[in-house]
């Protein structure tokens, strides 16, 4: 709304495809949102106290956050080895840090705001050049919501099955009591 209304404002008004990205960009807030709210919900069932509960929520975001980059090539590295051989880069080293940091909310999060809200995004992950590809040419908003359709369903899994858990876990409190 806000990326709307200064458009508007500043005497430019937003085309459908415009429009159509910031759409995008407000589910994918939303799903980032949601994902967070279940996991903040999971640990005030989890917890009996409200301080433990936001200080675990709090610690788990800024791990994903902060922390993550950081760990992934760690594992990658014992995944797959190094990230560099002798015939040049990994190319098993990138796909396992890929998967791992996709574990991330915040990663996944980032990827679909960077794909919708810049245009000229041709990838999100390991980008090799083909020919006949138009460097620095915007996407239809079509392409960008294919190029970032991962990116939602995992963090609308990610969401429900935080959820879900959360419901388990507060079920079996309430049979035991």
């Amino acid at each position: 709304l806000v990326i709307g209304l200064g458009l508007y404002f500043l005497g430019v008004p937003p085309s459908t495809e415009e429009a159509l990205r910031m759409a995008g960009f407000l589910i994918a807030t939303i799903l980032y949102g949601g994902v967070w709210l279940a996991v903040a919900m999971l640990f005030s069932v989890l917890f009996r106290a409200p301080t433990a509960a936001v200080l675990a929520a709090l610690g788990l975001w800024l791990v994903f956050l902060l922390f993550w980059s950081v760990i992934t090539p760690i594992f990658a590295a014992m995944i797959s080895g190094p990230p560099e051989t002798i015939f040049g880069p990994n190319l098993n080293y990138l796909e396992a840090q890929q998967a791992l940091s996709r574990i991330s909310p915040s990663t996944l999060y980032g990827q679909a705001a960077m794909a919708l809200l810049q245009p000229t995004t041709r990838a999100t992950g390991i980008l090799l050049y083909t020919r006949g590809m138009l460097l620095g040419a915007p996407l239809p908003v079509g392409q960008s919501f294919l190029l970032v359709w991962p990116q939602f369903a995992a963090l609308l899994a990610a969401m429900t099955v935080v959820f879900v858990i959360a419901y388990i876990a507060f079920q079996r409190q309430e049979i035991r009591a």
